[in-house]
């Protein structure tokens, strides 16, 4: 299968997530250097009986909930990171504590 305007990131999801079903017995992918437009060529090869269609697609819904899953994650953090800072409150004017330091 060749994915055209893909590189080494969608390749190597798609690959992993291959690998990791036992229905496969072999999966890699490659970049052909000779082209003109970004190629990925997607190699696998499945146990005797299963549709490479179906596994493709359940591999491909896999990744997309791993990814949701890991942007659900970071989405709090993150909102919590870009929040402006409190405005500081300011102590007697004789303090040695340099300032946005916490009291």
């Amino acid at each position: 299968m060749t994915l055209k305007n893909e590189g080494h990131t969608l390749g190597n999801m798609l690959q992993m997530g291959l690998q990791e079903d036992a229905r496969v017995l072999f999966a890699g992918y490659s970049l052909p250097a000779h082209s003109q437009i970004p190629l990925c060529e997607l190699k696998f090869r499945l146990r005797p009986g299963y549709d490479a269609k179906q596994v493709l697609q359940e591999t491909v819904q896999a990744r997309i909930e791993l990814v949701d899953a890991v942007t659900a994650q970071l989405t709090a953090p993150l909102a919590i990171w870009k929040q402006p800072p409190p405005p500081s409150r300011s102590s007697s004017k004789g303090s040695k504590r340099p300032r946005g330091e916490p009291e």
